[in-house]
């Protein structure tokens, strides 16, 4: 409904954009994944100011991701892969990477 209501609301496909359009003014609002925005910031820093300041709001619950397998064997070998992952800090070392770099 506020979509219908609003002649200047706009949904942008590629999220790259909504950075590009929220530094440079053009939107005040941009609705996604924090993680996604803050990676994204590295492409368009070159192109618009992403040292400005703001303000993040939870407004949706987490998303519990899932991934599904055809065969178990995949599984296993991603479960074996994951598990590696997390007990070496690898796992925390690229999570961290996507907000800090």
């Amino acid at each position: 409904r506020m979509a219908t209501n609003n002649p200047r609301y706009r949904e942008e496909a590629l999220q790259i954009n909504r950075n590009r359009l929220l530094y440079s003014g053009r939107t005040d609002v941009v609705v996604g994944d924090k993680r996604i925005i803050l990676h994204l910031d590295r492409e368009v820093n070159d192109q618009v100011d992403v040292t400005q300041s703001l303000d993040w709001f939870e407004i949706f619950p987490p998303t519990p991701y899932r991934v599904g397998f055809r065969q178990d064997s995949h599984r296993l070998r991603f479960d074996a892969g994951l598990r590696m992952l997390r007990e070496s800090g690898d796992y925390l070392h690229i999570e961290r990477r996507y907000l800090t770099d």
